[in-house]
């Protein structure tokens, strides 16, 4: 319940292919009902097909001597980078790894616990919630740059195959949301990145939209890089019983001039109960 249990693949591992790296996660996973992380070389992600690997466990990537983690093929937005091994440390002499985590302490949590113990206060009403609610991990993302202007309006980032939820239905989520923002110089000097839960039932139209996360950044050109982590709770059932959620992300920028946006990605553990 407090640590993350990792496959570290390298070495002659990296030849066995995905096949064997997935068997081995989904054993372990079977076994203690915790999805394991698979650290490797941001080079090694590209090399191989991860599709079936990347859609059920995150990923621990290693990149060094560069300002970003890099492409890291279908995986997306890792859920830590290792961005050198020549880190200092007080108290310590010596060389030692250092890594940035997507994520805050509950999004921690839900990775180290899964459904091996406790299962997750999903009203947040300070009781254990009882039964089968096995969180699952979920990616989304879109591969196509899209050009925005900078003119102080919400415009929405499209994820899902649908073009505006990364989940739908009365569900917790806890996750992170990667966006890359490329903007020539004297252009877009303020980003704010948001995610916006919409609250309503498929056969309403009256919507409740509020934010649920946000972060603003400044930049003077060039590629900047947002992570924004986010949650979506879960909300009362209404009278019938029913809730209804959709998850969507938009950005506004100031300044002038557009921007260029991509490798747009979120990554997220979710409980549909």
């Amino acid at each position: 319940g407090h640590g993350i249990l990792v496959l570290d693949w390298e070495a002659d591992a990296i030849s066995r292919g995905p096949a064997a790296a997935k068997n081995w996660l989904d054993r372990v996973y079977a076994k203690t009902g915790i999805r394991p992380w698979i650290y490797m070389s941001g080079s090694v992600t590209t090399e191989y097909d991860w599709s079936a690997v990347a859609k059920d466990y995150g990923l621990w990537v290693a990149r060094y001597g560069s300002s970003s983690y890099g492409s890291t093929g279908k995986f997306g937005h890792p859920a830590a980078w290792q961005y050198t091994s020549s880190g200092r440390v007080s108290g310590y002499s010596g060389n030692v790894d250092l890594d940035e985590f997507y994520g805050d302490r509950d999004a921690w949590t839900a990775y180290a616990t899964g459904d091996s113990s406790s299962h997750p206060d999903t009203d947040h009403d300070d009781t254990t919630d009882t039964g089968d609610d096995m969180p699952s991990y979920k990616h989304v993302s879109t591969s196509e740059n899209a050009t925005f202007p900078a003119d102080g309006n919400w415009h929405r980032l499209r994820l899902s195959e649908d073009g505006v939820s990364l989940l739908r239905g009365p569900a917790l989520v806890e996750g992170v949301l990667s966006v890359a923002v490329q903007t020539p110089d004297g252009s877009a000097r303020e980003v704010q990145v948001r995610a916006v839960q919409e609250d309503a039932l498929p056969d309403v139209t009256d919507k409740t939209v509020h934010a649920t996360a946000a972060m603003e950044v400044n930049t003077s050109g060039g590629t900047t890089q947002i992570v924004l982590p986010f949650t979506q709770n879960v909300g009362k059932p209404d009278t019938k019983g029913a809730t209804y959620r959709a998850l969507r992300f938009q950005i506004l920028m100031y300044g002038g001039g557009k921007a260029t946006i991509g490798s747009v990605a979120a990554n997220a553990l979710y409980w549909e109960k």
